[in-house]
């Protein structure tokens, strides 16, 4: 690794949280650090030791490589990810997905839906 990057580590430890629908504190106990330094790493404040990194890929069961890459993925709801980074990818849509981080796919589906119907 020539730089570690202690944000890339963070946001991905934050996805794969998220995306596993695990805790801080299941991944503090498989570290054998406290919740605080999980969440340290979360926050991309400090970045996790190296000695922790094996123990970090063996919880999520992903790559080193995987933990370290920088993502494309902006948006943290595994069911709507799809359809997020489209609008994301799409300039036309680029106001609505600042504002809409956070909101079901359902409900993502009817601004696009309705976007769409605008630009008839």
């Amino acid at each position: 690794m020539d730089e570690i990057n202690a944000i890339t580590i963070g946001n991905n430890i934050t996805y794969m949280l998220n995306a596993s629908g695990k805790m801080q504190r299941d991944l503090a106990d498989a570290c054998g650090v406290s919740v605080s330094t999980v969440s340290s790493w979360s926050l991309g404040k400090r970045a996790p030791r190296p000695d922790k990194w094996a123990a970090i890929c063996e919880f999520f069961g992903c790559t080193l490589s995987e933990l370290m890459q920088e993502r494309k993925n902006h948006y943290l709801r595994q069911d709507a990810e799809e359809l997020a980074q489209f609008l994301y990818d799409n300039p036309d849509y680029h106001t609505v997905f600042d504002a809409v981080r956070g909101v079901k796919k359902e409900d993502l589906e009817f601004v696009k839906d309705f976007i769409d119907r605008l630009k008839r």
